[in-house]
Order: structure tokens, then sequence, then C-alpha cells
């Protein structure tokens, strides 16, 4: 654990807030500690990111850039911070205060620990491991580009999975409507593309599980939800994932492309 102390101190540091003393100190602490030395260093990649943004990004696409940095760069981010607030200054014009409610309540977590409206979290992953949980929709799925399309009839409606990309996002959409339990497997190579995280779109009802893989997204669904779910292209060929939608006694496959951002 870190101390609160050592805590202001990295902070103060990665805002340039330190004296030469205090630097003194934490290279010191920063020695012998590997929890404060690995703390450090995420703040650290965290602020990078941020300050490798352009200034005159509008709010929608800083969010975008900013997510695309994040998991291009395969960094968990770090909760319980205070820092943000010196690091955005940057972008105080009025016309970008809208990401400070966003970064704001929940620390910087930004947009991958503590995401905006919900407080949901989601972990963002290495090369080895899926996320967990949810996170908040971090774009207006309106913006997103639809690239392929699989759509099967079930009872009381219909089961649609779409790739979608946009702005440094990829991503399937989910979209049921059924009166019986369906069971929607996506399977992914997860040479190509894998999956990172997903979350509830608000369209109807909270999906009844969810499970979340690398290679594999499994949904149970009775009635009507729509998820969306993140994913990471691996490599620049093109990509494919396999739908399976279960309706009772009846299976019914499909295959989608997955863009590459």
């Amino acid at each position: 654990m870190i101390s609160e102390k050592v805590r202001e101190l990295i902070d103060r540091s990665v805002d340039g807030e330190t004296s030469a003393e205090e630097l003194t100190k934490l290279n010191n602490i920063l020695a012998v500690d590997e929890a404060a030395r690995t703390y450090y260093e995420e703040v650290s990649q965290v602020v990078n990111l941020l300050e490798a943004i352009p200034e005159g990004t509008p709010p929608v696409d800083l969010k975008h850039e900013i997510m695309s940095a994040i998991l291009d760069d395969r960094t968990t981010v770090v909760r319980d911070r205070k820092w943000y607030e010196p690091i955005l200054e940057a972008f105080r014009p009025p016309r970008h205060r809208a990401v400070f409610s966003f970064a704001g309540g929940a620390g910087l977590g930004l947009f991958a620990a503590w995401i905006i409206l919900g407080g949901n979290t989601w972990t963002v992953p290495g090369q080895d491991r899926a996320a967990v949980g949810t996170m908040s929709p971090l774009v207006d799925t309106k913006l997103l580009e639809t690239v392929d399309r699989f759509e099967v009839p079930v009872q009381g409606g219909s089961a649609v999975v779409e790739t979608k990309q946009g702005e440094g996002l990829v991503a399937a959409e989910v979209t049921v409507q059924s009166s019986s339990e369906l069971e929607i497997t996506l399977e992914l190579n997860p040479t190509e593309t894998q999956a990172v995280g997903y979350t509830h779109l608000a369209e109807g009802q909270v999906p009844s599980h969810v499970e979340i893989e690398l290679n594999r997204v499994k949904l149970t669904q009775i009635g009507e939800t729509k998820v969306l779910i993140v994913l990471r292209p691996i490599t620049t060929a093109p990509g494919h994932l396999e739908v399976t939608v279960e309706d009772g006694d009846r299976s019914q496959q499909g295959k989608l492309k997955t863009p590459r951002s």
C-alpha cells in the first residue's frame, strides 16, 4: 500500500510542483518501494497520453483519442487520484468544460477505470487477460459506422449483431428483443481481434448475464437489451467473429467482418 503522503508527493511531482529536495526524497522512495514506483509509472503514462492530444480537440473527439491511446498503450489506468485537474488545464477553453464533469466525480481513472455517467468500472486489459465488469458508453453510437450485420428471428422478435467502427473505437453491438431466453455467443480469433469490455446502452433491460474473455463473449437475455462490446484489433489484416444465437432448441449461426479501426 502507498501512504497518502507518498501518493500526494507523486501527484505533485507529475504536475511539476515539487522542489529539488522533494524530488530527491521521491527518487529515494521510488528506488525501494515497488508499489510507489508502479503508481508513479502509471500516472506518468496517462499524463503523457493526455498531453499528446491536440489542444483544439473537441470533447467528443478528445474522449475518442484518450480511449484509443489507452488501448493502444495497454495501460492499466489507476483510480483514486487528484492530479487530473492541473493536467487537464490545457483543455480549459469553455467548449471543453464538459470533459471535466466526465473526469471529475470519480477521479481520473479516466474513461477506463471510473467512466462518466454510471460510475461503472472497467479494467483495461494487458495482453494476456480480459476486462471484467462494465464501462459507461464513451461515444454516441449513432456516430459509429456499421461494417457488417447479422440478424435472425427469435421468439417474440429478433437478435441483431453489428460490427461497428468510429474514430479510435471498434465494437460489436448486440440488440435483442425476445420473449424467450436467448444465449448469444461471439467467438473471436484472439490473434486477430480481442474483446476488452462491454457496456449496456440503456435501451431496454440490463443483460441477465454476460461472460467476457479475450476470445469469447457470451450474453444471456430475455426481453429487450442493447449492448456495446468493445473490441481491440491485434493485426492490420481483416478479422472475423462468429455469432451463435441459441433460442430454445434452435441454434442459428453467422460470421461477421471485424473492422480494424
